[in-house]
């Protein structure tokens, strides 16, 4: 299964993405590992894999990809529309 075909439309669905690497916000390194999570991460590494099994969870193969958790889309453009004041912006 595609990476972007599984996680869309998944909510309230526990999701495995394995075989990729997963970055590791405390050391700043890549490991291959597995995540599973839901609505948050649920477990990392071999406890992923055991636990996905347990709940049913579907699951994703990254080969080739880096999970990067914790990113979200926050771009914006404040200033469009020409504010007339700080207020206003």
């Amino acid at each position: 299964m595609h990476f972007g075909e599984a996680i869309a439309g998944m909510a309230g669905h526990a999701v495995l993405i394995s075989g990729g690497q997963l970055f590791d916000s405390v050391s700043g390194g890549l490991r291959p590992d597995a995540i599973l999570f839901g609505e948050r991460i649920l477990a990392v590494g071999a406890v992923a894999e055991t636990q996905a099994a347990a709940v049913g969870a579907v699951r994703v193969q990254a080969a080739g990809c880096t999970v990067m958790p914790g990113l979200i889309d926050a771009h914006c453009h404040v200033s469009f529309d020409e504010p007339l004041s700080n207020d206003e912006l």
